[in-house]
């Protein structure tokens, strides 16, 4: 059995798992660029919530499951939105060699909370 790096340390790998506490909603034409230690990454925001989101189209990197927090940058909207993150789930895609993570925002700024109320 082949884990990914997030399944190396400890990270859940069943998006259903848990239940969420807000719901998320899809968005369109929203990009996330995310540091991971000393790589950056760029994904699709596919929905958000206040409490979390889901990107898509992110290359597998094995120097990820060093990193229990993340920056994450999201664009969208003709805003900027800057946030530290921790990854909750990762599902490999059918393309082979990218992955769809689950994050956990842990903290954001009021425009984030604007955007998400609406």
């Amino acid at each position: 059995m082949h884990l990914t790096a997030l399944q190396h340390k400890g990270v859940r790998s069943d998006p259903g798992h848990q239940p969420r506490r807000d719901r998320r909603r899809k968005v369109s034409g929203f990009y996330g660029d995310i540091a991971w230690g000393k790589s950056l990454s760029t994904g699709v925001v596919e929905d958000i919530s206040r409490g979390g989101f889901r990107m898509t189209d992110l290359p597998v990197a094995q120097d990820r499951a060093g990193h229990h927090f993340c920056r994450v940058v999201l664009s969208g909207q003709g805003r900027y939105y800057r946030l530290l993150v921790t990854p909750c789930w990762e599902k490999a895609t059918a393309e082979g060699g990218r992955v769809e993570v689950g994050f956990k925002i842990l903290d954001s700024s009021w425009d984030w909370l604007e955007l998400t109320r609406n």
